[in-house]
């Protein structure tokens, strides 16, 4: 599970794609818009600090997954899941790891090995904190396990991977200077001193992203690193280091970064992990992995940009009906969420508008895809750019329908 605080800005692109696609309003004249239940489950004006991130874990061991929300300050607030009863109120169970408000990033992983889901949580200034799970939704103070790495205040993206393959999972840092830190697990939790593994080379400064994924099959990850106007670059590990950073794809956009994501799905089913990325523009766009870690040179479009010029958008992978590939969800500032149906043929539909008018505020924002509700189908976690938290349950799938419509002919 991912968890990323992206903020950006919308505009159009004007760049050779295999593709083209027509506005937003004209790909949706003739869509069904499916009613969908959306529940305001947390508003912003009851707490001090804004919200600016959320994950989910099953931090009680009850089957049910939980929520945490991170603020500005880098305060961990936990709201456990009672399903039946709906959500607790939000309690305090770290922090706070900025002096002031600012950016923060956060992952789950259990660097320990005692079964349960840790925390780790980086400041903007890239300082690092574990928070220990108990079970039970417990947990322990946190532990400042790494001094500023970065000069000034801005995002420092932490992730989590046993990247030299010694059973346990390392910490990897990235700052909006493109420079990439590694901090090992020496056992049980316990981790060394951030060490520089590499510096990307002319890497745009604001947002930016970065995935995990063993593109060349020798048992060990690779690292895929986004910029802010859309450069992509991969660099292979070499056995717990990694190699020179090798430019794949972009930039797709020259004048003024925005937010990005990129996502690993073997959308075709041929054992190869491809690369699904929202540029700083908000379209969104397939590299293809054509084997061993070597990419198609020409990128494919799936969606143009898909939210009004100037808003927020944000986007999720996720298999709502396992009958086909990963489907892809992304939402805007308008209020509208998206759904991409991967066809399992390797090829995406247009895009099909599954909720609207949620009344997203502008800002920062995160989402989530996760069964809540323990029905089978994932439903969608979306905080927006002012901390208001929102539960959009059943999120439609075309599939489902085309389904139905067979056994009724039959």
């Amino acid at each position: 599970m991912r968890t990323t605080v992206i903020s950006g800005v919308l505009c159009c692109l004007a760049l050779g794609f295999g593709t083209g696609w027509a506005s937003e309003e004209s790909l949706l004249d003739d869509e069904h818009v499916t009613e969908t239940v959306v529940e305001k489950i947390l508003d912003a004006g009851q707490v001090a600090c804004q919200y600016v991130s959320v994950a989910t874990t099953d931090t009680d061991q009850d089957a049910d997954e939980d929520i945490l929300l991170v603020d500005a300050l880098g305060n961990v607030r936990l709201m456990l899941n009672n399903r039946t009863k709906g959500f607790s109120k939000p309690a305090s169970i770290a922090g706070p790891v900025n002096a002031v408000p600012g950016p923060v990033s956060l992952d789950l992983s259990d660097v320990d090995l005692d079964n349960h889901e840790d925390i780790l949580i980086s400041s903007s200034m890239g300082e690092v904190y574990l928070v220990s799970a108990e079970g039970g939704g417990r947990y322990r103070p946190k532990q400042k396990i790494s001094d500023a790495l970065n000069k000034e205040s801005g995002l420092v993206q932490v992730r989590v991977s046993d990247v030299d393959l010694d059973n346990d999972e390392d910490i990897v840092l990235a700052t909006p200077e493109g420079a990439l830190y590694k901090i090992e697990n020496v056992g049980t939790g316990h981790f060394g001193n951030a060490s520089l593994m590499v510096q990307l080379p002319n890497v745009k400064s604001g947002l930016f992203d970065f995935v995990f994924t063993d593109l060349d099959f020798d048992n060990d990850e690779e690292i895929v690193f986004i910029d802010g106007i859309g450069t992509v670059f991969v660099l292979e590990n070499l056995g717990g280091r990694f190699g020179e950073p090798r430019h794949i794809a972009g930039p797709f956009r020259k004048d003024k970064p925005g937010s990005v994501d990129i996502e690993v799905s073997d959308y075709d089913y041929d054992g190869d992990d491809d690369l699904i990325i929202m540029g700083p523009a908000g379209m969104i766009v397939l590299l293809e992995n054509e084997g061993k870690g070597v990419f198609a040179s020409r990128p494919q479009q799936i969606a143009p940009p898909l939210g009004p010029e100037g808003g927020i958008h944000i986007m999720a992978l996720s298999d709502p009906d396992t009958l086909t590939g990963e489907d892809i969800v992304v939402v805007n500032t308008k209020g509208s969420i998206f759904l991409i149906e991967n066809r399992g043929d390797g090829v995406y539909d247009k895009p099909q508008s599954i909720a609207e008018n949620i009344k997203l505020a502008p800002g920062p924002a995160s989402v989530v895809r996760e069964d809540m509700n323990g029905d089978g189908a994932e439903d969608t976690l979306i905080l927006d750019g002012e901390g208001h938290l929102y539960l959009v349950l059943g999120v439609y799938d075309p599939a489902e329908d085309l389904e139905r419509d067979l056994e009724d002919d039959l």
